[in-house]
This record gives C-alpha cells, structure tokens and sequence, in this order.
C-alpha cells in the first residue's frame, strides 16, 4: 500500500500529464480502466516501467521481497487493464522485457523461488509467475 501511495506522488507530481494521474486513480478505485485511461497509459508506458521496475529493483535490495511481489502485481494488473483498451502498449513493453526478466529473476531469488516465466496470452495481457520448489513441511501434507 506505501508503494502505491508513492507511486501516485511520482504520478502526480512528475509526470506532466494531470488526467493521467485522475484516471489512474479511477482505474485504481473504482477498477475502471475507460479508453481515455489507456491511452494515458500508452503515452506514458516509458516512465510507469521505470518507476515501477525501479521500485521493485529497490525493494528487493532492500530484502523486502514480499513487498516488491506486490508492486510487479499491480503493475501487470495496471498493464492489462490497459492494453484491453489499447492494445499497442503490448508493442511498448519490446523495450523493457530485459528488464522486466531481469527484475523478475531477482524476485524469484529473494522470494526463494526456483524459477519464472513471462507470458503473453489471449485476452491480451502479460503474466509474470513463480515457482517454488515443494518444502519437507508441504509434503508432509500431502
């Protein structure tokens, strides 16, 4: 929740795009992502991956792995929303899977997770998964 406050003040604040900031707001709310929202996010998809990535980079480092699972949620959550609207930011995210696969496997090592993956699929969107390995206790479960 700390993050996302931070990231609406990066948003309101950096941005020179004040409607972006509103509908992100509504989209955030209200779960509402109209076309004007997205086209929003397609102008500005460069500095959300930025920030974005930056912040969960960040809280990695900073052993805080739970923390930056749930900013790369909201982030691929945010990403879906729009590109149902507006499906040319698919095209955007081009420039960023290196990064996107760089982060995630960072992730994956702080969350103790043995790998992850990055798909793509129908309905369009972007989905980023872990896996964990079965523990001793989890089998004893089973």
């Amino acid at each position: 929740m700390k993050d996302t406050v931070k990231f609406k003040d990066y948003l309101k604040k950096q941005l020179e795009d004040p409607e972006f900031y509103k509908e992100f707001e509504k989209w955030e709310s209200k779960g509402v992502m109209t076309h004007k929202s997205a086209q929003g996010l397609d102008k500005n998809i460069d500095p959300v991956m930025e920030y974005r990535l930056g912040e969960i980079e960040e809280l990695i480092k900073e052993n805080k792995p739970n923390s930056a699972f749930g900013v790369i949620s909201h982030l691929t959550s945010f990403i879906n929303a729009g590109v149902k609207r507006q499906p040319s930011i698919i095209y955007k995210l081009e420039d960023w899977i290196d990064r996107l696969k760089s982060t995630a496997n960072s992730l994956a090592e702080g969350m103790g997770a043995n790998g992850f993956s990055i798909s793509v699929g129908l309905p369009a969107g972007v989905s980023i998964g872990l896996s964990f390995p079965i523990t001793k206790k989890q089998r004893r479960l089973i």
